[in-house]
């Protein structure tokens, strides 16, 4: 079965019905929010972040105008791990490039360990994604 982001199918009689209800994800505190909440809640997130803050650089590399942000648990993976409030948690997101984006995303990639700020990345990973920090502590050697 095919999702869809906002709304999703239910097959009810052997018939497939467009169901209007909105797909929601889970908390760690078993609430469920739908992505329209999780964006809200981002962009409240970013703009109390980065109030007043001119962008600067990338956090990771110190060296390049940031694209975007950078959630140091994907936020694919905090709708699996039931914790999307790490969404928005100002402490799981950082400016950064698309180089570093893309690196603290891979873990088996040899990126991540040269980005500026993998101490702070890799605490945050540990405390909320213990699996996680696994893989990248095994690529440590």
């Amino acid at each position: 079965m095919r999702i869809h982001t906002q709304k999703h199918f239910q097959v009810i009689n052997n018939s497939t019905k467009l169901s209007t209800m909105p797909i929601r994800y889970y908390c760690s505190n078993g609430s469920r929010v739908s992505q329209a909440q999780i964006d809200k809640n981002y962009r409240h997130a970013r703009a109390q972040k980065y109030a007043g803050m001119h962008p600067g650089l990338c956090h990771g590399c110190n060296n390049a105008p940031p694209q975007g942000n950078a959630h140091i648990i994907a936020q694919a993976r905090c709708k699996t791990l039931h914790k999307a409030e790490l969404i928005w948690d100002p402490k799981g997101f950082f400016p950064a490039c698309g180089s570093c984006n893309q690196a603290i995303e891979n873990p088996k990639g040899e990126a991540w360990k040269e980005l500026k700020n993998i101490n702070y990345c890799l605490e945050f990973i540990e405390r909320h994604d213990p699996e996680l920090f696994i893989k990248f502590q095994l690529q440590l050697g």
